[in-house]
């Protein structure tokens, strides 16, 4: 059984819904295991939430994949803000420039479902866009 789960990286606590605990407890995996493996998947990223890929397998063994962080994060932390904007698409509560785009994107590449760095420019600037984050030449 596969689940998706996003992890706030940084000290493992046993909390309900960080690092995935709450799906896999009910199938009687040592969450104390998955909670160690969560920490070292996640060591360079904190302050950003990653998503993660938690496989459980027949013999109560599990796989912990983890992706990118979320672009929101990235874009959040690239214009130095706490929040999105609470109306979409609306006026500009921050910037970035073209160079801090490229950076998001590239880090953004290996899940992003782009042909090309040009092409995951365009897919990041629509959610700093629907964030309210402009973006400068």
């Amino acid at each position: 059984m596969t689940r998706w789960s996003t992890i706030r990286p940084g000290p493992a606590v046993p909390e309900r819904g960080s690092a995935g605990g709450d799906q896999a407890s009910p199938r009687t995996i040592a969450t104390s295991c998955q909670y160690r493996a969560a920490d070292a998947a996640t060591v360079g990223r904190r302050g950003h939430i990653v998503p993660a890929e938690v496989t459980v397998y027949e013999d109560r063994s599990f796989s912990f994949r983890t992706k990118t962080p979320l672009t929101a994060s990235l874009l959040r932390e690239a214009a130095g803000l706490a929040k999105g904007a609470e109306r979409p698409n609306g006026a500009p509560i921050g910037w970035i420039s073209r160079a801090q785009l490229g950076q998001v994107a590239e880090v953004k590449m290996p899940d992003l479902n782009a042909i090309d760095l040009e092409g995951a420019e365009r897919i990041v600037a629509g959610t700093a866009r629907s964030m309210g984050i402009g973006v400068r030449d």
